[in-house]
């Protein structure tokens, strides 16, 4: 990872593809910091999740969507060094710890 990361949370993603007034801004925000974002592992599979499950996109479109996500950006496992460096809670680091262990 060079230079300044930016870590999109799941949120901005899950606005970006559903109909709610926040798209624009979401794209805006993306568009912004275009080649310096990264994901965490955890939020892709939040935006997978919130996407099929909650009827936004189907799931052959979710995973369509992550595709794209995991072909365009730097995914990354959130470790303890990685979340004090991006000063991500403890809370957001849990789950990809897990995953990455399991």
């Amino acid at each position: 990872m060079k230079g300044n990361c930016v870590f999109i949370d799941s949120n901005i993603w899950i606005y970006l593809y559903s109909t709610d007034p926040k798209a624009d801004p979401a794209r805006k925000t993306i568009e912004k910091h275009f080649s310096n974002i990264i994901l965490s592992t955890q939020v892709i599979g939040e935006i997978f999740h919130s996407l099929s499950r909650k009827g936004i996109r189907t799931k052959d479109e979710a995973r369509a969507i992550i595709n794209d996500l995991v072909e365009t950006f730097t995914v990354v496992d959130v470790t303890t060094s990685i979340a004090s460096t991006l000063w991500i809670s403890a809370y957001d680091t849990v789950l990809p710890i897990g995953t990455a262990s399991s």
